[in-house]
């Protein structure tokens, strides 16, 4: 994925996954058809294929590979800048700061909070699975707005 610039390889479990639930999570033109009283509506065997596929990748060169050929560039722009909120939200960040370092409405921020609050516990795992020493973070590297075009490719 673009700004990806490290070479490390991923293990199964890792960004990949997280990747995966967050695409299958943000269809939201599918989720208003889902019984809001079935949290599990969402699975199914080709949710399942897809998750499956996600963790047979070995390296960041195939993840990016692999999402730049699923996603378009917006969906790509959009999951990582909800990544960036979630990493930025469990720093402890207010929700006005993280909007002006990210671009992410409040409202998107507000939802983004509530799943990491309540929701499955993915993020939480990602979070801790994820290394230690991210010096981008750190930085402040990571909050950094950036301009995009809804183009689907």
């Amino acid at each position: 994925m673009a700004g990806i610039t490290s070479t490390a390889k991923l293990s199964p479990g890792r960004e990949q996954c997280v990747l995966a639930c967050y695409y299958a999570s943000t269809m939201t033109d599918r989720d208003t058809d889902l019984a809001p009283e079935d949290p599990d509506a969402w699975r199914s065997p080709a949710a399942d294929d897809l998750l499956d596929t996600i963790l047979a990748l070995r390296t960041r060169d195939e993840a990016q590979r692999f999402f730049r050929d699923l996603c378009t560039l917006a969906e790509l722009h959009d999951m990582s800048q909800r990544w960036q909120v979630v990493r930025l939200l469990d720093l402890g960040r207010h929700y006005g700061e993280i909007g002006r370092e990210t671009g992410v409405s409040t409202a998107t921020i507000t939802r983004i909070a509530q799943w990491f609050r309540h929701g499955e516990g993915g993020y939480r795992l990602a979070l801790r699975r994820r290394p230690t020493a991210d010096l981008r973070l750190q930085s402040g590297a990571i909050g950094t707005p950036s301009r995009r075009s809804r183009s689907s490719r």
